[in-house]
């Protein structure tokens, strides 16, 4: 059993595979340090998930292989089956190993009916979620009423993702009406956000960043509403915080026909595999064929620039990627220490009992919490929407 269970949350082709190379990437760039200095790491556990993680680390440097004038799509992908990564943590070169395992489930399962308990079950089993936002849908073509993207909300599974969290999490509070609920955080996290956060010399924007999160405020508001009611308060932790997974690519369009008019709605048919075929092929197959692929409809499909010349040649540059896995671990530890400090039994966490009582790694959080945590408030890119044990 993990220590850390996290469900990677989101709609189709966010990218995150690449959010799971571009995190360790950064996170050991913090830890490892000089020579004789941190000597911490993180590294993937299993030779399946390196090479999946390598095989998205590979399609990143192959965007770099582009011309600098290049128009291209990034994650044009399918992923039809639920995917496990796990990580280990190791601190100092000492004591013991603390395993994160990252679940990623496709982004059409929060729309099918025979993948519905299969997410319920998972929503309950992990206790943080990365919510993975593909930010152009976001942030491009704005619906004067809604402030946000016209897109957004199909495309990153808005809809149907509150529903299941708001779900689970009834659930929870109804089991457990007469004792501590289960604790929860939601991390939002923008991803594909360069062209959001960035100015045209690669640096932080903090204006550009602060719109950006009122934006996700806006394309959430439901689901934020949800948790900050009463009653959730000292369960549900919430914060902005988007990542940069690759750098030096920006968003340049939606893909469109010979007459500008941007396509939507097209329509695949998905095997479980990952192949697909068109409805034109489909419509030919024999029906017990036909049992065996699954409706996907693409909303749009985002294609990526590169801003100049300077920063295409400079190549992968992701930053802030670390921060999720930097606030999993402070708000892990906070919790646990209030609970203890109010007399309560540790019953969620037990897996983490080892965690809580290892000195070493106590140490290297309140490091991490102290020198490397953006804080809201004083750094740009992070926004706290609910903050029960003030981390």
């Amino acid at each position: 059993m993990a220590d850390f269970n996290i469900l990677m949350v989101g709609g189709r082709r966010c990218g995150k595979s690449t959010v799971l190379y571009s995190m360790q990437k950064c996170m050991n760039a913090i830890l490892c340090g000089k020579p004789g200095e941190r000597q911490s790491a993180m590294f993937w556990d299993k030779e399946k998930e390196i090479a999946r993680l390598n095989k998205a680390g590979e399609a990143i440097e192959d965007i770099f292989k582009q011309p600098f004038d290049a128009i291209i799509p990034i994650d044009d992908n399918l992923s039809p089956t639920e995917s496990v990564y796990t990580f280990k943590l190791k601190v100092k070169g000492q004591g013991n190993n603390y395993t994160f395992k990252f679940t990623d489930v496709p982004g059409e399962w929060y729309t099918r009916e025979d993948k519905r308990e299969r997410v319920l079950q998972l929503l309950d089993e992990n206790d943080f979620y990365v919510i993975a936002i593909d930010t152009p849908f976001l942030m491009e073509e704005i619906d004067k009423k809604t402030g946000f993207g016209k897109y957004h909300k199909s495309a990153n599974r808005v809809e149907e993702i509150t529903a299941k969290l708001e779900q689970v999490q009834t659930v929870k509070c109804r089991r457990f009406l007469s004792d501590v609920k289960k604790p929860k955080i939601l991390i939002f996290s923008p991803v594909k956000c360069e062209k959001y956060v960035l100015d045209n010399a690669g640096n932080i924007d903090s204006q550009k960043m602060n719109i950006l999160c009122e934006s996700v405020m806006l394309g959430y508001s439901e689901l934020i509403q949800h948790f900050k009611h009463q009653n959730y308060y000292y369960d549900v932790t919430m914060t902005i915080l988007p990542i940069i997974t690759i750098g030096n690519v920006a968003f340049a369009n939606f893909m469109s026909d010979e007459n500008g008019r941007i396509i939507v709605n097209e329509v695949k048919y998905v095997d479980s595999s990952g192949s697909y075929v068109l409805p034109e092929y489909y419509n030919s197959l024999p029906d017990d064929t036909k049992k065996l692929f699954h409706e996907v409809k693409n909303t749009a499909i985002s294609l990526f620039c590169f801003p100049s010349k300077r920063r295409h040649d400079q190549g992968y540059n992701p930053a802030l990627c670390e921060q999720p896995l930097i606030y999993i671990l402070v708000y892990a530890l906070s919790w646990m220490e209030k609970r203890h400090a109010d007399g309560g039994v540790l019953e969620f966490f037990r897996g983490l009992l080892n965690f809580y009582n290892d000195k070493v790694i106590k140490e290297e959080v309140a490091w991490l919490k102290r020198e490397k945590m953006l804080r809201a408030g004083i750094q740009p890119g992070v926004k706290m929407l609910q903050n029960p044990f003030n981390i």
